[in-house]
């Protein structure tokens, strides 16, 4: 009677650990190449039970490509991915995403550790500022039947800043005996100064 009574119960997934924050940290609207973090999350499951970790666009984007962080109307863009080389969108399963499939086939509850990758690309036109971004972590089981969900937020720090770029002054030859003994050699440089 027990043995069937066990058998009958429903199984169960759940967060030990919710996925943590993702902190980019400093955002260069004057830097090149993307900045990369992590962010981990850990889900116990019971015996012979399948759990399906999705996740939603964002608070800011009707899709996954891109997902952004905003800071009132300004928006940078980035993405969450299921592996280091960020070949593959964390999503749910449609338009080109995947998911994370937990299969538990021991006869004792298994934990299973995740990390989520997560990359923006700097260089965008972006006034300073702390652009965030609120994503769903939605954990199902029993077939979707039962389900429950945690957030997490996506953060960057747009500071004020400048760059300086200088075309240097050429004057090329000078003829104090001829041509310019009488008149000046003029020649023309720039100084420019990019700001935030």
């Amino acid at each position: 009677v027990l043995l069937l009574a066990s058998s009958a119960e429903a199984g169960n997934c759940q967060f030990r650990i919710d996925p943590t924050n993702v902190v980019f940290g400093t955002y260069s609207v004057f830097g090149g190449g993307s900045l990369s973090t992590t962010s981990s999350y850990e889900i116990r499951c019971t015996p012979q039970t399948e759990g399906i970790l999705t996740f939603t666009t964002g608070s800011n984007a009707s899709t996954y490509f891109p997902r952004y962080m905003a800071n009132g109307a300004n928006l940078i863009a980035y993405n969450l991915y299921n592996d280091a080389a960020n070949s593959t969108v964390l999503g749910d399963n449609t338009g080109g995403t995947t998911a994370h499939v937990l299969f538990n086939g021991t006869p004792k509850d298994k934990d299973f550790v995740g990390t989520i990758y997560a990359s923006t690309p700097q260089g965008s036109n972006a006034p300073p500022g702390t652009y965030t971004d609120t994503v769903t972590a939605v954990l199902s089981w029993d077939n979707f039947a039962r389900s429950m969900s945690v957030t997490f937020t996506v953060t960057t720090i747009v500071q004020a800043e400048c760059e300086v770029t200088t075309i240097p002054v050429n004057f090329g030859n000078y003829d104090p005996v001829a041509a310019h003994a009488s008149s000046p050699l003029d020649a023309t440089g720039r100084i420019d100064v990019y700001c935030t």
